[in-house]
């Protein structure tokens, strides 16, 4: 081949390699969208119920790796409990996965979703009493609170658990917890 030929083929060649590549995770990014409202805000939150109430649930979403995945991070510090989630798109199932590891030994898997702007979580808890079938929904109100509810699957009907309550402490720029 001519060197003048080789000279601009090869430039225009990888070009088209990172242009394919910006594209397609330009693609990966706006499955991820939904989740955009949770993302860079840190809450405070606190059971519905009076008995556990006194229970403090920090949860911190995060955009990472260059925008392919979303990592929600909860403590809840006077029970020595973490949970790690990660939000990816799988160009297989097209369809946004999650993945919840505890510091419990549970383990969670599904598939998340928006409507009407409420995140649906349905997925199965894999832990010591075996293995249950959840929903679980997180919707921001107009007043700016964070509901987090928490439904298992019995006996062919959803079952309402936990109600978690979280007010936004602002930006997770702000300043950093020591949970």
């Amino acid at each position: 081949m001519n060197k003048k030929i080789v000279s601009v083929l090869i430039p225009a060649i990888v070009s088209c390699f990172f242009l394919a590549a910006g594209v397609q995770a330009e693609e990966s990014h706006g499955h991820l969208e939904f989740l955009h409202p949770l993302i860079g805000q840190k809450w405070l939150g606190h059971f519905s119920n009076p008995e556990d109430a006194h229970l403090n649930h920090y949860l911190e979403w995060e955009s990472i790796l260059e925008g392919q995945a979303v990592r929600a991070i909860k403590r809840v510090p006077e029970v020595n409990f973490v949970m790690e989630t990660l939000f990816y798109w799988d160009p297989e199932t097209k369809q946004v996965h999650f993945l919840s590891v505890t510091s419990k030994g549970q383990l969670s898997k599904g598939v998340a979703q928006a409507k009407l702007g409420v995140v649906t979580l349905m997925g199965a808890n894999f832990g010591e009493s075996g293995r249950k079938q959840f929903k679980m929904t997180y919707e921001v109100t107009s007043t700016g609170e964070l509901l987090d509810r928490f439904y298992l699957q019995t006996e062919q009907a959803w079952k309402q658990g936990h109600l978690i309550r979280y007010k936004s402490e602002g930006d997770s720029g702000d300043s950093k917890h020591t949970h």
